[in-house]
C-alpha cells in the first residue's frame, strides 16, 4: 500500500510519495486483516471451544482466577464482566463479537489507536482465558504486533516504524536458529521436509503432490528456507533499502510456500506482513530540492551528538551507531555499492552453510555454527536497533521545533510528545529484544545504559507474564513424525465408539478436518483455524493427563453436545444411540501412488484412551477438579441481574448479545466462515481501491 498526496505548489503540481504515512497504513491494514481472521474463528467455535457447553470452559477457568487472584495480579477485561454482573460467557461472546465489528470497520479504512486499544484488550482476554487451545505463537504474536499497532496506528512517524521490524527480526530469527540450536538432526541435514508435509497438523493437497518432490529439491528448498531464516534476516534491519527490500522477497517467498503447503491459519500471512515493513525508506529521496536544508542539518545533528552517545561506548556500540547513523543520513547512498555488498554477502553465507544449491550440498550448519554467529551478530544489532530509534526520534524533534510552523508553545508540546514516542518505542524494543535470550543469552547486557535501563530490565518479565507485549518464538523447533528406523510416522489419534444396540463393534469416528480417514480429500482451511481438531494433533504426542480436555470433548460426544458436533463436524445415526467411545494411536504416512484413491496409510501402534461411558464414575472424579461436568448445559443467556437493569447502556448490551449469537448460530449452521471471509475482504478490497482511485 501507497499513499499519495497531491501536493500544489506554486509553481507546478507533483506527486510526493509519503513514506512514513504509507509504511503506517500498511502496517494498520495489516493488523486489521490478521484481527479479522483471528476473531472470526474463535468467535464461530466459541461455543463449542470455552463456552458453557464447551471442552474448556471458560466459565470455569474464570471461577478459579477471581478466587484465587485479584485484577492486579491477572489484568483481564474479563473484570469489566463481572462489574456489568455479566455472565463470564455471555460478556465473552459479545466481546469476540465486538472484535469482530471493529476488525471490519478497520479493514474499511476506520482505524485508529482506541480501536486497536480495544481489538488488544479483547484479544489479551481470549489468550490469557483459552487455556491450552489459545496456547500457539500466532496468538501471542498477534498481542505483540497489536500492542505496537496502539501506538503506530496514531502517527505516522520513523520511531514506531522501528517497532515491527524488530519483530519480524526477532521471529524469523529465532524461529530458525532454534531449529538447529534444538540438535533435531533432521534440520542441519536437511532432511526435514521428507517428514515436515506429513506431519502437519491439517495437511493441505499441495503438501501431498510436495511430498512427492525429489529429494534435490526438498533440500535445495529447505537451504533457501533456513538460510533466509537464520542469515537473511539481518538484512531486514540493514541501514541501506536494496538490502532490507531483498530480505523482504525472501521472507515473503518462504511464507507464501508455507503457506500453500499448510493450514497455518493467517500465520504466515502476518509474518510475511512484518517483512514487508522493512520494504517502505525511511529517509527523504536521494535528491531533495536545492532549498532542503535537510541533509545538512542531519550531518550537523549526527556530528554533535555522535560525542554524547559513544562516550564510554564498546566498539560494538560504536559500530552501531556508524550503521545507524546512515539511516539519518541516507539510505539511498551509492545504489551499486548496496548491491554488491548484498551480492557478496548472500553468496558467501550461502556457501558457507551450504555449499553451492543444486550442485554441491555440504550441510555445514550445525548449532556451534549458529551460536558463533548469533554471538558474532547480536552485540552490534542490539544497540544499532536502539541508536536508530533515538536518532530517527531526535531528528523528528529538531524537525518539528525548527522547520514547522506554528507557535512557540505547539511546537514545545510537539516536541515534548515525540521525546515520550522515542522513550516508549526505546522501552518496548528494549522488552523485546531482551525476548530473545533464549538464543543470545548476552541481550541485556548489550544494551546501552540509557536512562531507567535498570528498571525496564527488572520489570520486562513481570510485564510479559501479564501484558504478553513481546514473546519469544521457535514453532516446530523438533521435527516429528520420525520413526525408529527413520520412516516417516506422524502419530494420530484415531476415535472410535460402539452403540447401545451393538456393543463392542467399533465404528471410527471422523472429524471435519482433522487428520483420520485415509480417502477423505486434504482440506484447505486457512486463514480459519479449527481449535479442536488442531489441538488433536498435539494429544496424539501426551496422553490424557496431558490433556485432559479431550475425556471433557468425549463426554461432550457422548451427550451428542450441538456445539461441540458442529464444531468438529461429527454426526452419529438418528436410529443410533453412542455408549461409550475409545481413542487408538495410529501411525500416518503420505501414499506415494498418485492413482490411489487413500492419501494416507497408517499402522496401528496402541491404545491411547480406554473406552469412556457418559455416566462412569471414574469420568466424574476425573472432570470434577477442574470445574467440569459430565452433563449437558444449555446455553448461557442473559442474567436476570442484566435483565433488571433499566439503563439504556444494559438494553443496549441485551440486543446485541441477542444478535450476536443469532448471527453466530447462522454462520456456524452453513459452515460459513471462509465465504464470509472471503466476501469481507473483498468488499474491503474494493473500498480501499477506490480509496486510492480518488487520488
Amino acid at each position: 500500500t501507497v499513499s499519495v498526496l497531491y501536493c500544489h505548489t506554486q509553481k507546478k503540481k507533483k506527486i510526493i510519495i509519503m513514506n512514513n504515512v504509507a509504511a503506517q497504513q500498511c502496517y494498520s491494514t495489516l493488523m486489521s486483516v490478521v484481527y479479522l481472521m483471528a476473531f472470526m474463528s474463535y468467535w464461530v467455535q466459541f461455543p463449542a471451544v470455552g463456552g458453557a457447553d464447551g471442552v474448556m470452559p471458560v466459565a470455569a477457568f474464570w471461577n478459579k482466577v477471581r478466587q484465587q487472584t485479584r485484577w492486579e495480579e491477572f489484568p483481564n477485561l474479563l473484570w469489566a464482566g463481572d462489574w456489568l454482573m455479566v455472565e463470564p460467557v455471555v460478556f465473552y461472546e459479545a466481546c469476540l463479537a465486538i472484535g469482530v465489528l471493529l476488525s471490519i470497520l478497520s479493514c474499511f479504512g476506520w482505524s485508529n489507536g482506541v480501536f486497536f486499544t480495544v481489538l488488544w484488550a479483547i484479544y489479551h482476554m481470549v489468550v490469557t482465558t483459552g487455556q491450552s487451545l489459545l496456547a500457539f505463537q500466532w496468538d501471542v504474536l498477534i498481542l505483540e504486533t497489536g500492542f505496537i499497532a496502539i501506538f503506530y496506528s496514531s502517527t505516522p512517524s520513523q520511531i514506531f516504524a522501528w517497532l515491527p521490524k524488530i519483530t519480524a527480526f526477532k521471529l524469523f530469527l529465532m524461529s530458525g536458529s532454534l531449529k538447529v540450536l534444538s540438535n533435531c538432526p533432521t534440520w542441519p541435514s536437511l532432511t526435514a521436509l521428507k517428514y515436515h508435509y506429513a506431519s502437519q497438523c491439517i495437511p493441505t493437497p499441495a503438501a501431498w503432490w510436495a511430498a512427492l518432490l525429489p529429494g534435490w529439491f526438498q533440500e535445495a528448498s529447505l537451504s533457501f528456507v533456513m538460510w533466509g531464516q537464520i542469515f537473511g534476516t539481518l538484512l531486514l534491519i540493514s541501514p541501506w533499502v536494496v538490502h532490507r527490500r531483498a530480505g523482504v522477497v525472501v521472507q515473503v517467498l518462504s511464507m507464501l510456500g508455507i503457506q500453500i503447503t499448510g493450514n497455518y491459519n493467517w500465520f504466515n500471512i502476518h509474518s510475511a506482513g512484518l517483512a514487508l515493513m522493512s520494504w517502505f525508506p525511511m529517509t527523504p529521496p536521494a535528491k531533495p530540492e536545492a532549498d532542503d536544508p535537510t541533509p545538512a542539518l542531519k550531518t550537523l545533528l549526527f556530528a554533535f551528538a555522535a560525542p554524547l552517545l559513544i562516550t564510554s561506548a564498546t566498539p560494538h556500540q560504536i559500530a552501531a551507531y556508524g550503521l545507524a547513523s546512515l539511516h539519518l543520513v541516507s539510505e539511498n547512498f551509492a545504489p551499486i555499492l548496496q548491491v554488491i555488498t548484498l551480492i557478496t554477502y548472500s553468496v558467501y553465507t550461502y556457501h558457507a552453510a551450504y555449499g553451492i544449491p543444486l550442485i554441491a550440498v555440504e550441510k555445514n550448519v550445525n548449532a556451534a555454527s549458529v551460536k558463533s554467529w548469533i554471538n558474532l551478530i547480536m552485540p552490534t544489532v542490539v544497540p544499532y536497533i536502539l541508536f536508530s530509534i533515538v536518532l530517527s526520534g531526535a531528528w523528528e524533534v529538531v524537525r518539528a521545533v525548527f522547520f514547522t510552523r506554528g507557535r512557540g508553545f505547539l511546537k514545545f508540546i510537539q516536541a515534548v510528545n515525540l521525546c515520550l514516542y522515542t522513550g516508549l518505542a526505546v522501552v518496548i524494543a528494549t522488552v523485546s529484544l531482551g525476548t530473545m535470550s533464549e538464543v543470545y543469552s548476552g541481550v541485556n547486557k548489550d544494551v546501552p545504559r540509557w536512562p531507567g535501563k535498570g528498571v525496564v530490565m527488572r520489570e520486562k518479565d513481570a510485564i510479559n507474564q501479564k501484558l504478553h507485549i513481546a514473546s519469544a518464538y521457535g514453532l516446530f523447533r523438533v521435527m516429528t513424525g520420525v520413526g525408529d528406523s527413520g520412516e516417516v510416522a506422524v502419530p494420530v489419534v484415531v476415535f472410535e465408539y460402539d452403540t447401545e444396540e451393538a456393543k463392542g463393534e467399533w465404528k471410527e469416528l471422523s472429524f471435519r478436518y482433522a487428520v483420520g480417514d485415509v480417502e477423505r480429500p486434504l482440506p484447505w482451511v486457512a486463514p480459519h483455524q479449527p481449535r479442536i481438531d488442531w489441538r488433536l494433533w498435539f494429544a496424539a504426542l501426551g496422553n490424557t493427563r496431558s490433556d485432559p480436555w479431550v475425556v471433557h470433548m468425549v463426554v461432550k460426544l457422548l451427550n451428542r453436545s450441538p456445539a461441540v458436533l458442529a464444531a468438529t463436524g461429527i454426526t452419529f445415526p438418528k436410529k443410533e444411540t453412542p455408549h461409550s467411545i475409545r481413542a487408538m494411536l495410529y501411525h500416518y504416512d503420505f501414499t506415494t501412488n498418485t492413482t490411489a484413491t487413500a492419501y494416507w496409510t497408517r499402522k496401528k501402534v496402541r491404545p491411547w484412551m480406554p473406552p469412556i461411558t457418559r455416566d462412569s464414575p471414574d469420568v466424574k472424579n476425573f472432570l470434577a477438579p477442574r470445574g467440569w461436568s459430565s452433563q449437558p448445559i444449555p446455553r448461557s443467556k442473559l442474567t436476570p441481574s442484566l435483565k433488571q437493569c433499566k439503563s439504556p447502556f444494559t438494553e443496549w448490551i441485551c440486543h446485541f448479545v441477542k444478535w450476536t449469537q443469532i448471527a453466530g448460530d447462522d454462520i456456524r449452521k452453513h459452515d460459513a466462515v471462509l465465504p464470509v471471509l472471503g466476501a469481507l475482504f473483498a468488499a474491503a478490497v474494493l473500498r480501499r481501491t477506490m480509496h486510492w482511485a480518488r487520488f
